[in-house]
């Protein structure tokens, strides 16, 4: 490992051991008899006021990891190729955090262009979102970067500066383009930058230059001309997400998918090809970067009297236009995200209910044989019941079961023809 990046780790656990040995009162650190709501709030008291205690336990464990680094294996992956979570784990998907989140802010982007160099790109992301304590994950690539991040105003502020300047986005809109909401550093576990082959993984040939042409980039619409033929009847509205983000939302009349990755949709659309086949299909996703792929790929296997068009923005997008221009929204529930905060959207038209006591609900836990499959369960019902299982056969982690076994044979099985 690099020297500089040894040097960044041996920091970063000086302050998380400084964060541990704080007292800890409603979610919130204290120290000097004074209270700090976020980590980074009490990062920063510790490097002004207690600065040579930290450089003191830093360079103890700058040399600690110096040596253990000498006697690592040299096929030891990279920091920016290890997995983000041990295997049989999972992301968070819930946090009680109390946070203003008034002070700190979540964005969502994605560029879809060349990049020289991956490593370098990666690199410069970790150092500088480590340095302003921001959370989150950076996908990088030749292809391009997927980013969600999290930070205080400030930090989210200095990191658009430079990534703004690093890859040529001075003609990107703010609200547009970074898609910020509410939302703090505790939205996700922690910090995890990797260079990746695809920046959104399809496993098919949808190569850069596909996204590059005429045609592909014609075919994205702004929410204003996606609302008005979203009401017309000779249009199939495709649904490129999951099965467990459209069970939460989605727009009226959408054809859902059941996939539960999307490296599965060519397969999906491979199947259907009949039923899309010379139809103007309406596709959307969360933020963009999916129907960017799925599009392309659409327009690759279909014939060439269908129409393939994509919602640019996505959904976060959409919904910000019906809110700024005083439209009521064709969009039914809420819009899924992944991190802790589960989904964006208001309490209202919810499309879902609790598994258990049949109320309206959008809010995901994970079942508790540890299958990872999301279940939808009110508070009420998760207070009442030991355990909350996806279905009633789940065995954990010893094969499938039967609610995931139908939902791979319904993955499978050709939607009906369509005449819109």
């Amino acid at each position: 490992m690099p020297v500089d990046r040894i040097l960044d780790r041996a920091r970063r656990r000086a302050a998380t051991l400084y964060l541990e040995r704080c007292s800890k009162v409603d979610g919130h650190w204290s120290c000097c008899d004074s209270t700090f709501l976020t980590k980074g709030d009490a990062f920063k008291h510790a490097y002004s006021v207690h600065e040579a205690k930290l450089l003191q336990e830093q360079d103890k464990l700058y040399q600690e990891f110096l040596q253990a680094g000498k006697q690592e294996d040299s096929n030891t992956p990279s920091i920016f190729e290890k997995r983000r979570a041990k295997k049989g784990d999972s992301d968070s998907i819930a946090t009680d955090c109390t946070c203003n989140v008034q002070e700190s802010t979540v964005i969502l982007f994605y560029v879809y262009q060349v990049i020289a160099d991956p490593k370098e790109i990666a690199e410069q992301h970790y150092r500088l979102c480590s340095d302003l304590y921001m959370t989150g994950k950076v996908r990088v690539g030749e292809e391009g970067i997927n980013v969600t991040l999290a930070g205080s105003n400030d930090a989210i502020s200095q990191y658009i500066k430079y990534v703004t300047n690093a890859l040529d986005l001075s003609d990107k809109d703010y609200y547009d383009f970074f898609k910020p909401s509410p939302g703090c550093v505790h939205v996700f576990d922690d910090l995890s930058v990797k260079l990746v082959k695809e920046i959104c993984p399809l496993n098919v040939d949808v190569t850069l230059d596909k996204l590059m042409t005429a045609t592909h980039k014609a075919g994205k619409i702004p929410p204003a001309q996606f609302h008005d033929m979203l009401q017309r009847n000779d249009v199939l509205i495709l649904d490129t997400r999951n099965y467990y983000e459209s069970r939460i939302g989605k727009f009226d009349g959408a054809i859902t998918p059941p996939t539960r990755k999307f490296a599965t949709f060519p397969a999906w659309v491979d199947r259907n090809k009949g039923a899309l086949d010379g139809k103007t299909v309406l596709t959307y996703c969360t933020g963009g970067i999916r129907c960017e792929k799925a599009s392309a790929y659409l327009r690759q296997k279909l014939s060439s009297s269908t129409q393939v068009w994509m919602l640019d923005g996505g959904i976060h997008n959409y919904l910000e236009w019906t809110k700024q221009s005083d439209v009521a929204p064709l969009w039914k529930g809420k819009n899924y995200v992944f991190d802790a905060r589960q989904s964006l959207g208001d309490d209202v038209n919810i499309i879902s209910t609790c598994q258990l006591c049949q109320q309206p609900c959008t809010r995901y836990i994970k079942c508790t044989r540890q299958c990872h499959k999301l279940v939808i369960c009110c508070r009420e019902c998760e207070h009442k019941h030991e355990e909350i299982v996806c279905c009633n056969s789940c065995n954990g982690l010893s094969g499938w079961c039967q609610c995931e076994v139908e939902r791979r044979e319904l993955e499978k099985t050709p939607i009906s023809p369509i005449c819109p």
